[in-house]
């Protein structure tokens, strides 16, 4: 089975855009690598001045129409939160944070169901910041709210006791405060209650570094990965109190899903995924029982060496597919949940960090944290037509033609665009490399 999807991509690395269909032209990273990306590449416009310094996280408008990424660094002077027009690939807001006057972003972002607000996460500012969104994609910023030492991610629903924002607080004191480069674990979440801003802190019982949120369908239970716990933590909204820890990992395998990061739902049936970045899988939790149901393996080769690194997750609409951002492999992984299997690869730029899906379910997009900003799209149909960026394929069954931004299958070592760039008579086809079974 033939497959297009369309992706926007708001990618760190130097590419050329291509003509109308959106090929990008091959580069080469410092490992390496070469990378032929899948998409349409929409530049920063403001490449010397603030702007995707290191994009970590996007979320897509409830209208689908706005693509909101925050964006910073170790190193960034000009930390940033801003808002592209998915259609046009236009800009249409840019708010900048000195990180150098103790200002910051981080991974965390959330908008209210009207699309009205928007929240980002402020990381070492120990600070949640409040935006009201524009028609025309705006932000225009409010009272930041007080957020424990290191708020990551950030999750909005209305639960029993009312609209609400969980925030993951990753570190219990400030940064480095336990050593030169060392910081203490967190131990919290932060509940806010949005229309005034107060705050109240729920302590999940053990220190395991808190980092992604999400909520069951109704609102009635907030589930929290926990990075040194290889856990997720579940929490019942309506008295604010952990009630179970649900373990990833069985104490024979503690490696089966190492550094839980990115948390999603699925909208249509009852079930939760995480994205554990150093066990190269996915953890699958029936959130009726909330017991760990499955573990899917999304590496390129199962049973290879770790590095695909999965960190971002996105679940299409009509809760058949997961999209997975595996920053190690320059691609994102294409899930059925009904078989719990992986379909194929679309080759993205270097390093995607996070990944989303538009309410229609039409397009991806996805951040990409190396080395330089910019943003490319990819069509979506049924079929191929001459026109087609990406093809995904069924890889059990199917061999596709290869093309810039297309994917093998026959199945794929590494995603259809990414080869050695020498020595050239040691370069295979990844067509060529069977998956092992």
């Amino acid at each position: 089975m033939l497959l297009r999807r369309r992706a926007i991509v708001i990618a760190v690395v130097i590419l050329s855009a291509g003509p109308a269909a959106g090929h990008a032209r091959a580069r080469t990273t410092p490992a390496g690598w070469g990378i032929t990306p899948a998409g349409r590449l929409i530049l920063n416009p403001t490449p010397d001045s603030a702007g995707l310094p290191g994009p970590w996280a996007v979320k897509i408008s409830p209208d689908g129409r706005w693509a909101l990424v925050t964006s910073s660094g170790s190193a960034t002077k000009r930390e940033t939160v801003e808002m592209y027009d998915i259609g046009s690939g236009a800009r249409s807001a840019l708010q900048v944070y000195h990180g150098r006057g103790g200002k910051s972003v981080f991974y965390g972002l959330a908008f209210s169901p009207d699309g009205k607000r928007a929240w980002a996460s402020g990381g070492g500012q120990g600070v949640v910041h409040s935006f009201r969104v524009m028609p025309d994609g705006r932000l225009l910023g409010s009272s930041d709210i007080k957020a424990g030492h290191y708020p990551s991610g950030i999750a909005f629903a209305h639960t029993p006791l009312g609209d609400r924002l969980y925030v993951a607080d990753n570190l219990g004191a400030a940064p480095f405060s336990a050593g030169s480069y060392e910081d203490p674990p967190g131990d919290s979440v932060l509940v806010i209650d949005p229309d005034h801003q107060s705050t109240k802190r729920i302590d999940l019982g053990t220190a395991h570094f808190p980092f992604g949120v999400a909520f069951n369908r109704s609102g009635t239970s907030a589930y929290v990965t926990n990075w040194t716990g290889r856990s997720v933590t579940v929490i019942d909204t309506a008295t604010e109190k952990p009630v179970r820890d649900i373990l990833l990992s069985p104490i024979s395998n503690p490696l089966q899903a190492d550094h839980p990061s990115a948390i999603a739902g699925n909208p249509a049936q009852d079930e939760m995924y995480t994205a554990n970045a150093n066990s190269d899988t996915v953890s699958v939790i029936d959130t009726a029982t909330n017991r760990l149901a499955a573990t899917i393996d999304v590496s390129l080769v199962p049973g290879a060496p770790k590095g695909a690194m999965p960190e971002g997750l996105a679940v299409s609409p009509d809760g058949r597919t997961l999209y997975v951002a595996l920053a190690g492999e320059n691609a994102i992984a294409v899930v059925d949940l009904q078989s719990r299997r992986t379909r194929g690869f679309i080759p993205t730029a270097w390093y995607p960090a996070d990944v989303a899906v538009t309410p229609d379910g039409r397009r991806l997009v996805a951040t990409v944290a190396k080395p330089q900003a910019r943003l490319w799209s990819i069509p979506i149909g049924s079929g191929i037509s001459a026109k087609a960026d990406v093809k995904l394929v069924d890889v059990s069954t199917v061999r596709s033609s290869s093309r810039p931004g297309s994917v093998r299958g026959a199945p794929p070592r590494s995603p259809g665009a990414h080869r050695r760039a020498a020595p050239r008579s040691r370069t295979r086809r990844a067509a060529d490399i069977p998956r092992a079974p």
